[in-house]
Formats: structure tokens, C-alpha cells, sequence
């Protein structure tokens, strides 16, 4: 990925392709193709590589060397050329459970030029261990949520509250992680 920098001084800031709804169009059977496992994945204007990266643990608590938090896989969606000079960084938010709302803006930054991946942070996205997932576990942390909060409580909010209320600080010892790993995946960039 460093030999392929972007235009020198092509700045994306937000791209409505108007022109084509290929990409958007196309970028559901791709997320498919990513979730399955496939290491490459050719677009309509753009190719989607399946990047590994291995994460350091940084933060001294009992969840911090989870497998899945540690090594895991990112989409790179790469445009046609090259070198390139820059990347889009797309981040998640805390309610986020899949890549699958990422891949339209993805493939649409790519289809302008501009390479874009989606960096998952820190136990959110395919960073969170399976078994925090399962139907049976999320049924049993949205139960004891909505025993607290009862109006205000899903599934994927529920596994991030009991991790919280669990220990108030995870949400800073995550975000100080996914920091730490960006510096790398920065580093490794240039």
C-alpha cells in the first residue's frame, strides 16, 4: 500500500457519485464476498483487497489480548493506477456491528480516485469476540439492560453497556487502543 499514494493535491472530503449508482449497487454483493473471506475483490472501477493487521495490546485488563481484537482483517478499496498519495480512512461509530454501511461510501471514494479503507476500532466491527455475538449472549445482556434502561436498549448496545458497566473506563482503553493501531497502520502507510 505505500508505493501507491494518491494525486498530489486531491483532497476528498465527500463524494456523491450521481453519475452511476454501480458502485452502491455493487458494494453489497462485495461486503458478501469480504465477510466470506475472499482476499481480493474486483469491483466496478475499484478492487477491494482484504488487508490483515495485527493489532499490540496496550491496555493492562483481562480482555486486552482477545484474539479477535488482536489479528484481524480490513477492506482497502483500491482505484484503478497509481502511485498514490493518499488514503480515506473510514471509522466506525460505537454502534456499529458490520462493514455492510461502509462499503457504499468505500467504493464510492475509490470510484473518485481516492483509496479508502475501513479501519475497525477497538472490540467494535469483526474486532469483537464471537462470543459476545451469539444470540444467546446477546439476549442475556439485552435482558439485564433492559432491567436498567428499558427504553433504551438493543442488542448491540446492551453487550457495549455490560462491558461498560462492567468497567467504566473500556471505552477510553478502547479508543486509546484503536489510536495506537491507526499510528501503526499510519506508519506502516508511509
Amino acid at each position: 500500500l505505500h508505493d501507491r499514494p494518491t494525486k498530489p493535491g486531491l483532497h476528498v472530503v465527500a463524494v456523491a457519485d450521481t453519475s452511476s449508482n454501480e458502485p452502491v449497487l455493487a458494494a453489497a454483493l462485495i461486503y458478501e464476498r469480504f465477510r466470506r473471506g475472499d482476499a481480493a475483490v474486483q469491483g466496478p472501477g475499484f478492487e477491494v483487497l482484504r488487508v490483515p493487521f495485527e493489532s499490540e495490546a496496550t491496555a493492562e485488563r483481562p480482555d486486552a489480548a482477545e484474539a479477535a481484537n488482536d489479528r484481524f482483517a480490513f477492506p482497502l478499496f483500491v482505484p484503478p493506477g497509481g502511485p498514490f498519495r493518499d488514503v480515506m480512512i473510514i471509522l466506525n461509530g460505537l454502534n456499529d456491528s458490520s462493514y455492510r454501511k461502509f462499503f457504499p461510501w468505500a467504493a464510492s471514494i475509490a470510484r473518485a480516485g481516492v483509496p479508502a479503507l475501513i479501519f475497525p476500532s477497538a472490540f467494535l466491527m469483526n474486532r469483537r469476540p464471537r462470543e459476545w455475538i451469539t444470540p444467546t449472549a446477546t439476549e442475556r445482556a439485552l435482558q439485564a439492560r433492559l432491567q436498567v434502561a428499558p427504553d433504551s436498549a438493543t442488542p448491540i448496545n446492551a453487550v457495549l453497556s455490560q462491558r461498560v458497566a462492567h468497567n467504566p473506563r473500556v471505552l477510553l482503553q478502547d479508543a486509546l487502543h484503536t489510536v495506537h493501531d491507526l499510528q501503526r497502520l499510519l506508519e506502516s502507510l508511509r
